[in-house]
């Protein structure tokens, strides 16, 4: 069977633009494509193409071919990427010839992702009118109740104020929850509009402190904030809106999962990316309840009514989607929890120099020095001692990070600084692996507690000193000098 004859034979085909059209040989190779599909995979015509390797099925889709090539007609569901979208094909298979050993299949790609598409869409919004239904109920019901009670003349005036300040609360609530579940809604449909404005990470930062400082004045949390980025890089071009709503709802789910302890906020750059952690000392999720959070979080049609998330984490995953952002959550029971969020942001700066990503200058001006850890108590000291010596200092949270960062092969430190307030064994583990493949490089343990325990395991670790009084200057300016002279 010759080329044209199977253009003769498929020709009234090849008007269903929709479909894909092909036929194959005696081997499974392609001898013949429609227009459309030989637009989305080019055909050498001096070459024979496997159909098989150019479809790129999987082993189950490959096995369920083979076990059915004998047969008359059959068909296999695929998932390709054409034209860099995901379309889900039917491919049906008729035989050419009534023979036992076919000449060729014609091969019929029928595209089928509108109608699935349109049937996700449609449950979608079953399931998200819904959850807005069940989200709204509570307010809603409490305002219509207490409105009533506030119309009764019987009622003692003091009882009246009480109930008109639970009807703005729940008012207010109502606001909150309709604003966002509005943005959600926007963010599905590809309604969202970008606001990017110049502003400064310091006033940002100052203001996540202020609005929550307030709120935890009579609780036992004790918010912290730490902005690890040099100050001629404080200026950046992003949507502030959606990045601050983002980091408040954030912050607002941690303070709900956290009885007592502490609650980190810290930015960083990387890489033209504004890095934001949120980091509880709380009571933590288990890992089944994790995995479903992430799961949630990452599918295109999340289940709405019968998922474990609020609207708060929604409409975060939804702002960080819509920004090209990233966003993790990692938490163990009981020992808290960490958030990561990365947005794409445009570094505003008076002057003309490069941004240099995630290293902070703070001269030495050829040295290098790898903190390691939080520094909650340390921070502002250390901080303000490495920018005098203007030494090129990176931050990572952890010995796994500091391990990755150096094993990349960007980074080679002359001295590395390891917060030692409370030391976890993974980080003690990884930085004794550090001194031992590194051994040129200077490790110093630094704490705000002076204990015979954390200086022995800062021995043992490999670390070259153990610091404890680390609002001494000139102890500081020694080890300094000591290691990057």
């Amino acid at each position: 069977m010759n080329i044209s004859e199977v253009r003769n034979n498929v020709e009234f085909l090849l008007d269903a633009t929709n479909n894909y059209v092909l036929v194959l040989d005696f081997d499974y190779t392609i001898v013949y494509a429609s227009p459309l599909f030989e637009k989305d995979v080019p055909l050498n015509q001096n070459e024979k193409n496997n159909f098989i390797s150019r479809l790129n099925f999987q082993e189950e889709q490959l096995f369920q071919f083979e076990k059915a090539r004998t047969n008359t007609s059959f068909e296999i569901s695929s998932v390709h990427t054409i034209n860099k979208d995901s379309r889900h094909i039917t491919w049906r298979f008729k035989r050419l010839t009534s023979s036992a050993s076919p000449l060729a299949y014609m091969v019929i790609g029928i595209d089928n992702t509108d109608a699935i598409l349109a049937q996700e869409n449609k449950l979608f919004l079953t399931d998200f009118f819904t959850f807005i239904s069940k989200e709204l109920r509570n307010p809603l019901h409490s305002i219509i109740g207490f409105s009533e009670l506030v119309k009764n003349p019987t009622i003692d005036p003091h009882k009246i104020n009480i109930f008109k300040n639970i009807v703005v609360k729940n008012s207010k609530r109502m606001r909150y929850l309709l604003g966002n579940i509005l943005d959600i809604s926007f963010a599905k449909s590809n309604q969202l509009v970008r606001e990017d404005v110049v502003f400064s990470v310091s006033g940002f930062m100052d203001e996540v402190l202020h609005e929550y400082k307030t709120k935890l004045s009579d609780s036992n949390i004790e918010l912290y904030v730490k902005n690890n980025i040099p100050d001629k890089f404080l200026e950046v071009v992003a949507d502030r809106k959606k990045i601050y709503k983002t980091v408040t709802h954030l912050v607002a789910n941690a303070v709900s999962n956290t009885n007592s302890g502490f609650i980190i906020v810290s930015c960083a750059l990387e890489f033209n990316s504004l890095i934001i952690t949120i980091k509880d000392s709380g009571k933590g999720i288990d890992k089944n309840e994790l995995d479903q959070i992430n799961e949630e979080l990452h599918s295109k049609y999340p289940k709405f009514n019968k998922g474990i998330l609020g609207v708060g984490l929604r409409l975060v995953s939804a702002y960080i989607s819509f920004l090209g952002g990233k966003f993790s959550i990692d938490s163990e029971p009981n020992k808290g929890t960490v958030v990561n969020v990365s947005v794409p942001v445009s570094l505003y700066r008076s002057d003309s120099i490069e941004p240099v990503g995630a290293k902070l200058e703070v001269d030495y001006s050829s040295k290098t020095v790898l903190m390691i850890g939080d520094f909650i108590l340390q921070f502002d000291f250390i901080h303000s001692v490495l920018n005098e010596t203007k030494s090129t200092v990176y931050y990572v949270n952890n010995g796994l990070e500091a391990m990755e960062l150096i094993l990349s092969g960007k980074v080679l430190p002359q001295l590395i600084i390891i917060d030692f307030a409370t030391p976890d064994k993974l980080t003690q583990e990884i930085t004794g692996r550090i001194a031992r493949l590194y051994g040129e490089i200077p490790i110093v343990a630094v704490s705000p507690f002076n204990t015979k325990e954390l200086e022995k395991i800062a021995v043992e670790t490999g670390c070259y000193e153990f610091v404890f009084d680390y609002k001494d200057s000139e102890k500081f300016h020694d080890i300094l000098k000591e290691h990057l002279s």
